[in-house]
């Protein structure tokens, strides 16, 4: 007899315990909102208890249930678009778990399409200006909206993106003629348009192209020439139109000309084009005949 009563007693404090642990992680789930946690751990709970904590066991199961059913109703409210009654709902649970932060941020979201708040939104700078090499610069953004963004940006450009500012950056325009573009910093429905002013390359002077020859002469066994240097403050040149008759071995600063052997009895003589992109010059050249 006494050795059942120890065993009954054994039982009874191992179902206690179990009870027990039950309600502490549905406590646990409850407070994170977890409902569907909660109710499980509740109901495990209820069935081991005995007495008051049977009757604890089942006023909190019914709690999570309230809780689980009112957040269902307040999740369908706000698809359907019934902010106000959804509002409603997730105040209802936060007055019975105010620890649930799920609740809340629906709570915020809801109001926020219900009364927009007043976007405010500054730059530093709505006016940028380049010299033809490029380069960069720094504005600053003032918004109470939780982020911003940069939008129709010219490819000729970049930026680097920072909380509360930006680095904008401009490649060379190697280009003559000046540009100009714009882009946009929005954030929530402000939008605030920035130009981009950048300057076109210098032009260099006419006649700032020479070179140490300008006629060639050439027996009619043909050959090779001298160097003639090149004398341009673009600093490249090409070179086009050379005869069938003639190649062209062109360096960074210099060519050299090659004439093929004249077969015929005349004189022949034709010209190339030498120009820098500004300037152009020809080169003439002339070969005896057979």
């Amino acid at each position: 007899m006494k050795r059942l009563l120890i065993l009954f007693l054994t039982l009874l404090s191992t179902f206690w315990a179990y009870s027990q642990s039950y309600l502490q992680i549905g406590d646990h789930c409850f407070d994170i909102g977890d409902y569907a946690c909660a109710k499980i751990n509740y109901n495990e709970a209820f069935k081991l208890a005995s007495g008051r904590d049977k009757q604890i066991a089942e006023i909190k199961l019914t709690r999570a249930k309230w809780c689980a059913d009112n957040i269902k109703a307040a999740d369908q409210a706000f698809s359907n678009g019934k902010f106000e009654q959804a509002i409603k709902k997730y105040e209802s649970v936060l007055e019975s778990n105010t620890q649930d932060t799920f609740a809340r941020k629906q709570i915020a979201k809801c109001k926020n399409i219900l009364y927009p708040p007043i976007i405010k939104l500054v730059v530093s700078k709505d006016n940028l200006s380049f010299p033809s090499p490029g380069g960069n610069d720094s504005i600053t953004v003032t918004t109470n909206a939780e982020s911003y963004s940069i939008n129709v940006l010219p490819y000729w450009c970049s930026i680097q993106k920072y909380p509360d500012y930006f680095v904008f950056n401009c490649v060379e325009n190697s280009f003559t003629s000046p540009r100009t573009e714009y882009f946009t910093v929005s954030a929530g429905n402000k939008a605030i348009r920035v130009n981009i002013n950048q300057l076109g390359a210098a032009k260099p002077p006419i006649g700032s192209l020479r070179v140490t020859k300008e006629n060639l002469i050439f027996s009619k066994s043909g050959g090779r020439s001298e160097a003639i240097t090149v004398y341009s403050n673009t600093g490249s040149y090409s070179i086009t139109r050379v005869p069938r008759w003639c190649t062209v071995e062109q360096n960074t600063d210099n060519f050299y000309v090659s004439c093929k052997v004249n077969k015929r009895k005349k004189i022949r003589s034709c010209s190339f084009k030498l120009s820098d992109g500004y300037n152009e010059l020809r080169i003439f050249i002339s070969q005896d005949g057979k």
